[in-house]
């Protein structure tokens, strides 16, 4: 096995992406199971019980998404990163970033499994000998101001839908980091011809764990994403969009996505 080479080592900061494109990208059931509409998108919007009210939101939804892009009230910053990398201990793996090495820990799946059935490690996937690792971070800023003003107006129809469009946002646009890293940036599937459809169902070739889920549990090597200033420091400022890791390791802003990336 030979692993193929990132066509960039290092970081490629995203900023101010256009909104547009990000749009095109968004899985819209998890928008209407925010407003308690379960039912597959888009048969949800001809659902004999729930049709019309979920088709008059669908519209109301897009007519708002359409005035966010057009007056650019939100702002999509990313940033990705890809660095060589080698599997030192059983759960152990040194990313190399320059002349500093930096190791990560993954912690195995915590979950009670069958007999005979392993929990992984993250570190399972990387080979001993010259790897590569994978990372990205997007977050949609700017939602506040509106947020006030919908308040402001007593407007809490208006605000959740900017609420609840802002997190597909800020999902789409990790689903489009995410291709353009498989497609150009990684260039491992530079040939891939996937729908939107089969993006949120998964059939594409690599994967995206995120601190905090079952295939990376532990939420402290963030700490060590952010401390070694490997990237993330493109996304934020020294005012008001600052990044704070919490003690319970959340992340705010709350429109932020982090994940490492591989294949």
């Amino acid at each position: 096995y030979k692993p193929v080479a990132p066509t960039i080592t290092g970081t490629k900061v995203l900023d101010n992406y256009p909104l547009v494109e990000i749009a095109e990208y968004i899985d819209w059931q998890p928008f209407f199971i925010a407003w308690e509409m379960h039912g597959k998108f888009p048969a949800i919007l001809t659902d004999s019980i729930i049709g019309v009210e979920a088709t008059k939101l669908y519209n109301d939804a897009k007519k708002l998404l359409q005035q966010i892009i057009d007056e650019q009230w939100l702002t999509a910053k990313g940033v990705v990163g890809f660095w060589i990398t080698n599997k030192t201990e059983a759960d152990t793996v040194i990313v190399s970033n320059k002349s500093t090495k930096i190791p990560l820990e993954f912690l195995r799946q915590q979950i009670k499994k069958a007999e005979g059935q392993p929990n992984l490690s993250l570190a399972d996937f990387i080979s001993p000998d010259q790897d590569y690792i994978g990372a990205f971070s997007v977050t949609i800023q700017g939602i506040e101001k509106y947020i006030k003003k919908f308040e402001a107006n007593l407007d809490d129809y208006n605000k959740i839908i900017l609420q609840a469009l802002a997190d597909r946002l800020a999902e789409a646009f990790a689903e489009l980091l995410h291709k353009k890293t498989r497609t150009d940036y990684w260039g491992y599937e530079n040939e891939e011809q996937l729908t939107n459809e089969q993006l949120i169902n998964e059939e594409y070739s690599g994967i995206r764990p995120a601190p905090g889920y079952p295939a990376c549990p532990d939420h402290t090597e963030k700490y060590k994403l952010f401390e070694s200033n490997i990237f993330f420091l493109h996304l934020y400022d020294s005012t008001a969009n600052n990044l704070i890791l919490n003690f319970l390791k959340f992340i705010f802003p709350l429109l932020l996505i982090v994940a490492f990336c591989s294949f």
